[in-house]
Parts: structure tokens; C-alpha cells; sequence
């Protein structure tokens, strides 16, 4: 759908039409953060703050956007909102979780390697 330039010409249901596809594009966004695809939630950004920007615009000259529709997206953008606070928690606590492991698997190798003065004797009786 092309964005609706901030002339005063756009009629009010342009300006409906834009909220719905806000709110298709944040629950398109929470689906794609639920999915853990934070890629495709950026890419998706960039067409809500362009939509955002377009309704503001237009809110300026006189609200447009009916009462319910400005709660429906508002508590879309909280849902978002939460949803990407619990993949960064996520991403986190794993993140975390690998480091913890590489100190362990550093320290293991670290004592698995004998150091030039320590010596190995075989069975077979060789030093090492």
C-alpha cells in the first residue's frame, strides 16, 4: 500500500485505512518476535515508523483515527513490546549460558594439556 502524503486532501479514511495496516504490520511483528525472526520484526519496523509518521501527520491537522482503533494499536505496541523484552531476556540467558560453557571448556583444555615440563610415562615404558 503507498503511503499517503501529509497533504490536508487525504480524506479520514485513508487515514483508517493506514491504522489497519498498522495494525496488521504489529501483529505481523509480534508472530515474527514470537518466531525469534528479529530480522524480519526490523525490516517490518522501517513500514510502521513510515505509517506512524503518516498518521501522526495527520493527526496534527485534526484527530482522524477513531478512539478504539488508537487502543487497539497501543496495545498492540505493549504486546510487541513485551514480547521483545522476553527474546532479549532470552537471548541473554543464553548468552550467558555459552559463556560459562566456553570458561568450562577453556579450563578443561588448560588441564588437559600437559605443560613442556610434565612428563607422561606410557606403558610400553616412553616418556612423553
Amino acid at each position: 500500500m503507498p503511503l499517503i502524503s501529509n497533504h490536508p486532501s487525504v480524506p479520514a479514511d485513508a487515514v483508517q485505512a493506514m491504522s489497519e495496516e498498522l495494525d496488521r504490520l504489529l501483529t505481523q511483528q509480534i508472530a515474527c518476535a514470537r518466531e525469534g525472526d528479529l530480522d524480519q520484526v526490523e525490516r517490518i519496523a522501517a513500514r510502521t515508523e513510515a505509517l506512524v509518521a503518516a498518521i501522526s501527520s495527520r493527526d496534527a491537522a485534526g484527530p482522524t483515527m477513531a478512539a478504539s482503533q488508537r487502543v487497539r494499536l497501543r496495545q498492540r505496541y505493549d504486546e510487541l513490546t513485551l514480547v521483545l523484552r522476553a527474546e532479549r531476556s532470552d537471548v541473554q540467558t543464553k548468552l550467558r549460558q555459552v559463556r560459562q560453557v566456553k570458561r568450562a571448556v577453556g579450563s578443561y583444555r588448560h588441564e588437559a594439556t600437559p605443560s613442556p615440563s610434565h612428563q607422561t610415562v606410557f606403558d610400553d615404558g616412553t616418556i612423553h
